[in-house]
This record gives structure tokens, C-alpha cells and sequence, in this order.
């Protein structure tokens, strides 16, 4: 991790115990970034990682959801499932919002 207001390197903590580098985005300092819904969540001001309680992929997953981090959470919405053998997709109109717990 690039800190560049010391202009110094640090390590990233142990990867979260439970798959590693599944990242989904990252929250500090007033200022968060997303990248999927499902994954670990690095809190720089805790230096720690949190599971976001949204569910990883798997065959029934909904794909293609926006995802958005605002100052503090991490919004999802909408998406799409496919069925086996199905030739469109089922859009979704669920939104979710999540907040780390410090």
C-alpha cells in the first residue's frame, strides 16, 4: 500500500480467512472504491479485511449488478440471472446496502 502523504510503502494485512484476495473494493478516509459486490473489503483506517455479506458467484449468481461505494457503504443494484438452457436473462430490480462495522 502506497501512502502518499508519507510517500512510503506499507504491506497489505494477512489476506481475510476465508478466500484470500477476493477483493471487492476498498473504504478510508472518506473515500471508497468498489469493484464487485461480493468479496473483501480492505478498511485502511483499520488496516483489516471485512466480508461483504452479499453472495459469491456461483450458477445461480446474479451478474452484471452496479456497484457503487460512496463515503462509507457499498451499494448494489440491479443485475441479471440466467437459467440453464435460458435464452435471456431475468433482471433484477434489487437494491442492497452495506456499512462495515468498525
Amino acid at each position: 500500500i502506497y501512502d502518499t502523504r508519507a510517500d512510503s510503502w506499507a504491506p497489505l494485512p494477512e489476506p481475510a480467512a476465508n478466500d484470500g484476495f477476493r477483493i471487492a473494493g476498498l473504504f478510508g478516509d472518506g473515500t471508497s472504491t468498489a469493484y464487485a459486490a461480493a468479496g473483501n473489503v480492505l478498511l485502511t483506517n483499520d488496516m483489516r479485511w471485512a466480508e461483504t455479506p452479499f453472495p459469491a458467484f456461483s450458477d445461480n449468481s446474479i451478474f452484471n449488478q452496479a456497484v457503487a461505494a460512496t463515503d462509507d457503504s457499498l451499494f448494489v443494484f440491479g443485475g441479471e440471472q440466467w437459467a440453464p438452457g435460458q435464452a435471456e436473462a431475468t433482471l433484477s430490480n434489487d437494491a442492497q446496502i452495506w456499512t462495515p462495522t468498525p
